[in-house]
């Protein structure tokens, strides 16, 4: 056992010495490596002085490594601390050992001791300035190993660090390991974990090739486990699917598919839509199917995803009332149409119709049920689009706290405009199936009060007689029921005359 005294005597002759005569002064080394059994004092300044020749008696590496390691554990926070910082010395001439001490870094995160974690986390920022790609096997090490605690804090370190920090710590080869120790993990991961993950590889450059999107399109894929029969009582799997799907989003494009999400959708989750309770969750759902029709191929079983689709549409479709008539006493409530669900589904339908077009042309009575709903729908749909469209002509004279306001009804007005495309489609005979839309939530632009006024010129809503009387006839021509009651669902709830 060392003393303090021996020990900066020790770490002098070593100093002193010659770089190519210093292995021949074992001893002096052995006397500080002795010193991680002294007092407190010694154990401190030995961790010091071990870090400091740890590179200069490669034969005692190891010796040297377990001494400064039994410190990182000792009773003594102080101690603990020294050598925690010491640590990332040992390593900055022999990179190597790198890995193994980010892996010990990492398992230290377990501590409630906040300066001791502020010091664990120093000390593996050091290690990641110095060999990112090393320090991101050491983590990822506890992160597939490590007890549930070492695994979130790690996971959430890295998030933090690659967020603040990432355009600086991560070169090339270090977001390739970071995207090869990801997908190793996926598998066995909870729906937040791959929310992480996934904004991980968010901040690096893999997302801007159509080949980087492409691989994280089948990470998503693979983690939403699409060959797996969807289970709506498993509120687990459900949330990892929602997760998964909203990610996968990101990365559809002409270029990348999303086939695959429309197809398990329609085929899996649609007919037990209903089963899952938060409804929320539902309304995500749809709004995946409707992004994923965007970019989707032909799907496969086209006839069971077209009736899964319509009669799910029907919950959102009412047919008209036997009387609803303008301007009569009806005791009949107001329809609540929900504007966002029936786009998606709209949407659905009319990109999965076009490869089963006798759907609807082969029953006569699914056909004229159908178009019933639509004309009655698109009365609704037409009444709002023009308050919408007389609310954000006035936009720009409305104070900036109105802004949220501007931007639903913005977007009230997209989703209603992509309605009236696809039913515009519809309504031909055959039906036809060629508009394209984008979804009324994936389009931004236009939301603020300057932009909305300069949309209006673009969209104006103007009284046309001959439009009225058009309007008129039809409102009895199918179905047997005049024009709309005035919509009370999602976007009309706030909106005001």
């Amino acid at each position: 056992m060392s003393t303090v005294e021996e020990l900066y005597s020790a770490a002098e002759k070593l100093s002193a010495a010659p770089k190519d005569e210093i292995v021949k002064l074992q001893s002096s080394y052995e006397v500080i490596l002795s010193g991680v059994k002294g007092d407190s004092s010694c154990k401190r300044l030995s961790s010091q002085f071990i870090s400091r020749f740890f590179a200069r008696f490669p034969n005692s590496a190891s010796r040297g490594l377990d001494a400064v390691l039994d410190l990182c554990e000792d009773d003594d926070v102080n101690i603990r601390k020294q050598a925690i910082k010491d640590l990332p010395t040992l390593c900055r001439e022999l990179k190597s050992y790198l890995p193994k001490i980010c892996d010990v870094l990492t398992q230290l995160l377990a501590t409630d001791d906040a300066a001791e974690m502020s010091v664990i986390q120093t000390s593996l920022m050091s290690l990641f300035r110095r060999d990112a790609k090393g320090t991101l096997v050491g983590l990822f090490s506890q992160i597939k190993n490590g007890n549930d605690v070492v695994r979130e804090r790690a996971i959430k370190y890295l998030h933090l660090k690659l967020k603040t920090d990432g355009g600086q710590l991560l070169n090339k080869e270090a977001e390739v390991t970071l995207f090869k120790e990801i997908k190793g993990c996926v598998m066995d991961c909870s729906a937040v974990e791959f929310q992480l993950f996934m904004s991980m590889l968010n901040l690096t450059s893999i997302p801007k090739s159509v080949s980087g999107q492409a691989q994280l399109l089948e990470i998503a894929s693979t983690m939403a486990d699409l060959e797996r029969p969807f289970d709506a009582a498993d509120t687990e799997a459900v949330d990892k699917f929602v997760q998964c799907a909203n990610a996968a989003t990101d990365f559809f494009s002409t270029q990348n598919k999303s086939t695959r999400f429309v197809e398990y959708i329609s085929l899996e989750v649609l007919p037990q839509l209903h089963s899952i309770i938060e409804l929320d969750v539902q309304s995500q759902i749809l709004k995946t199917l409707g992004e994923a029709c965007m970019n989707s191929s032909e799907v496969k079983q086209p006839d069971i995803a077209i009736e899964n689709i319509y009669q799910k549409l029907m919950d959102y479709m009412p047919l008209p009332p036997d009387d609803c008539s303008l301007g009569s006493d009806s005791n009949v409530p107001d329809p609540e149409f929900e504007f966002t669900k029936v786009e998606c589904l709209l949407y659905a339908f009319h990109t999965v119709g076009k490869q089963a077009p006798a759907f609807l042309v082969d029953n006569p009575e699914r056909l004229k049920d159908f178009r019933s709903r639509l004309q009655y729908f698109a009365r609704g749909v037409q009444g709002y689009v023009k308050r919408l469209r007389e609310f954000l002509a006035n936009a720009p004279k409305m104070s900036s706290s109105a802004s949220e306001d501007i931007r639903v009804k913005s977007t009230a007005l997209r989703c209603t405009l992509n309605i009236q495309a696809l039913i515009r489609d519809l309504f031909h005979s055959p039906p036809s199936y060629k508009a394209k839309i984008v979804v009324s939530w994936k389009k931004h632009k236009a939301e603020c009060p300057a932009e909305a006024g300069k949309k209006r010129h673009s969209i104006s809503f103007a009284p046309d007689t001959r439009k009225a009387s058009r309007r008129a006839q039809s409102s009895t021509s199918i179905g047997g029921s005049s024009v709309y009651q005035p919509p009370t669902g999602k976007y009309s709830s706030k909106f005001t005359h």
